[in-house]
Parts: C-alpha cells; structure tokens; sequence
C-alpha cells in the first residue's frame, strides 16, 4: 500500500491558530498552489472557506491517494495502468462537488442551516407519483428498464406495437443535461420512425428542462422539423445546424398543438350523481407546504 499523501489542505484558516505539524496540514499558500494547479475547480473564495474547506480537503485527499496508487504499481502493464488511471479518474469526478446535485444543498441545509424557500419546482418535485400501481410498475418495467417500445414488444390490448407503424407527427423534447434520458439517446426516435417529427432540445436538465414556463432569462432551445421521410441528420450535426433561440420551448409546443388540434373546447364538468366537487382542480393539495 502505498504512503498517505502529505499535501492536504488544512480546514483551520484562522491566522489565530498555529498550523498542525501533522504532515497531513499545509500552509494556505501550498494549498493556493494545489488548488490553482486542480483545473481551476476550485478557484472561487468559497473553497477555501469553512464549511466547504472540509470537501475541499477531501477530494484533494482523495485525489493525490487514488493517483499514488495507479501510478507505477507492480506487476501492472502500462496499457492496463492507463485504464485503471481513467477509471479512477472518472470516479474522482463523479463526486466533485461541482459535478453533483446533492452537495449544495446538502451543505446549505445540513451544515449552515440556510433551509431553501418552497417555490413550484421543488413543490412539483417533492410531489408524489400518482399512477396507479399496475401502470406505474409496467412504465418502469416495460418502457424504462427493458425498452420495450423502441424494441417492438411493448404490447397494447394484445398486440406488440412498432413505432414504425405510427404515422401521427410527434413532438419529442430532450434536455441538454439531463441526466437520466440523455438527449443523444431521446434524439434516436428519429431512427424508429419516418413520419414527421419536430425535435426540441432545450437547455436545463431533467427537471427544470421540462418544467420551463415563459418569463425566466437564460433560457433557450434548439427546434427542427423532420418532415415525413425526410433525411434524418446525426444528433451533432443536427445540434450543429440548428440554431439556439431564446426563451421557453413551451410556446413552441403551445403552436405545434394549435397547428396538429381541432378546436378547443371547454373542459367537462368535475364531479358526479352524489359527489359534489369540493373545490376547483386541481386540488388544494398542491397549496400544503
């Protein structure tokens, strides 16, 4: 097993405090050489602040141990030592704070007691699924884990449906950093279906990609139409030559309904013989904190 780094930055930054002699402590100015020399990550003041100085000691720790033990091990060609190297690396980023979702407001919460204000995202997000269980358990099984629609045998009264077959225009969305439907991955529609379709990639992720009504800046999305067999582009090149444009990608989708609907109508009364409705949908509910 190789030695324990001895370069790791020290989470008293008091000029009050003696540094420790542990080799494990250092000044704050090897910390500012570690730091300036780790792909600029964490360059921002707060890094080298209490409580973020503690994650900032432990990815660096992390990080000098993991290389000590890829580099020059016995008995391990260089060809396998690169692997090993990339993986560790991959798995180093994987935890950054900077690369994860959980971080900030675990730290916010946990540790400086600075509790975020509801608002409607995390109000929708915080909501429950309602499915019932029969459908919610085929959606997981049948559609997510075995992808049986885009393979042929998700069946519907009986009968396997092919996305082939289906000659209805389709409106599909992916979200530039979504990280449970990749939008490479959603973009592979195109290659199931020959009929009309309008590809929208809208910047955000999983979440607040789709969730999106009009009124936020910094927001933007990507729109093209395939026309019924027409040449379908690779997703790089479709991201390519498909210009980014400001705003919400839902008032594009509120035209695409007009555009593929009949008239509106108005909505069916709520409510039935013996139970009067208690109140306006979609419920209070949605109200509770």
């Amino acid at each position: 097993m190789p030695d324990m780094p001895t370069t790791v930055r020290s989470s008293v930054t008091s000029p009050d405090v003696r540094p420790s002699p542990s080799p494990y402590v250092t000044t704050p100015a090897d910390l500012d050489r570690m730091l300036h020399a780790w792909e600029n990550r964490f360059a921002h003041p707060a890094w080298r602040q209490r409580p973020y100085d503690l994650m900032t000691q432990a990815v660096l720790l992390g990080d000098e141990w993991l290389g000590s033990v890829v580099r020059n091990p016995g008995g391990v060609s260089r060809p396998n030592e690169r692997i090993v190297a990339f993986t560790v690396r991959q798995w180093l980023d994987l935890i950054l704070p900077s690369n994860d979702l959980i971080w900030s407001r675990a730290i916010r919460d946990y540790l400086l007691g600075e509790h975020d204000k509801p608002f409607d995202l995390m109000a929708w997000d915080a909501d429950g699924t309602r499915l019932p269980a029969r459908m919610h358990i085929e959606y997981l099984r049948s559609l997510f884990l075995n992808n049986d629609l885009a393979k042929g045998r998700f069946e519907v009264a009986g009968r396997s449906l092919a996305l082939g077959d289906m000659k209805l225009a389709m409106f599909v969305v992916g979200a530039e950093r979504d990280h449970v439907a990749l939008w490479h991955s959603v973009f592979k529609l195109h290659l199931l279906n020959d009929g009309e379709l309008t590809f929208v990639l809208t910047s955000g992720g999983h979440n607040a990609g789709i969730v999106s009504e009009p009124g936020y800046p910094h927001r933007h999305f990507r729109n093209h139409v395939r026309d019924a067999g027409a040449r379908t582009l690779g997703p790089d090149e479709w991201q390519r030559d498909t210009a980014p444009q400001d705003g919400s990608w839902w008032l594009e989708w509120i035209a695409w309904l007009d555009r593929h609907s009949t008239r509106r109508v108005d909505p069916p009364p709520i409510g039935a013989p013996g139970f009067v409705p208690l109140c306006d949908a979609p419920g209070t509910y949605v109200f509770e904190g």
